[in-house]
């Protein structure tokens, strides 16, 4: 083996994974807010918001935005997707004598396409509006600032002694819909949280 042309291998594949974890971090984070932004938009009923559960990978991620025609999501969990496969696309750029000119050519110009695709996500982003969130919701202490005040816990009296399946469809049956932003809690405290949006009858929403 060429050292030479190991070491150009192993850096372009380096530089590969080093892409692909920042598209997992990206796509978690983004998967994880996505709820958020749903709520703030418009209310959502209670299968498409508070009981819906943030994708473990892109994978899974890509099928759940699509189900909840989420646009952003599903481009952020693609380029993470490629992202997978563009660490082999560039590990095989440098060129060896075991190789044909054919796949050569061809992973290179996978490669550069992945991170054409990559770049214009990246240059979206930047205009995506996002709704104003002061605590990072991706830990249990930030998940539960956003419900800790709300009325609607009330209605949900009891539930946390029933199996996951029969919460959520006892929750799903109660037709509410929810919302994000400033609400009056049950403390009479104007602040950001997670209710129960007054077109279904819930909290009273402060503009």
């Amino acid at each position: 083996m060429d050292n030479e042309s190991f070491g150009v291998r192993f850096l372009f594949t380096g530089v590969g994974v080093i892409i692909s974890f920042f598209w997992g971090s990206f796509f978690s984070s983004i998967a994880i807010l996505s709820p958020y932004q749903l709520l703030a938009k418009s209310p959502q009923h209670a299968r498409r918001s508070i009981l819906l559960a943030p994708p473990t990978n892109a994978f899974s991620g890509l099928w759940s935005s699509i189900r909840r025609r989420h646009g952003f999501l599903a481009v952020v969990a693609l380029a993470s997707i490629l992202s997978e496969f563009l660490t082999i696309f560039l590990g095989n750029i440098p060129f060896q004598i075991t190789q044909t000119l054919l796949v050569h050519n061809l992973c290179t110009w996978a490669a550069v396409g992945i991170l054409c695709i990559m770049i214009l996500v990246v240059a979206g982003s930047l205009f995506v509006t996002w709704p104003h969130i002061p605590v990072d919701p991706s830990t249990v202490a930030g998940a539960m600032y956003y419900v800790c005040d709300s009325l609607m816990l009330d209605r949900f009296e009891g539930l946390s002694t029933m199996k996951r399946q029969d919460r959520d469809k006892r929750v799903n049956e109660m037709g509410l819909k929810y919302k994000f932003g400033k609400i009056t809690g049950a403390s009479g405290v104007v602040r950001v949280g997670v209710d129960i949006s007054s077109s279904s009858g819930g909290a009273d929403w402060t503009l």
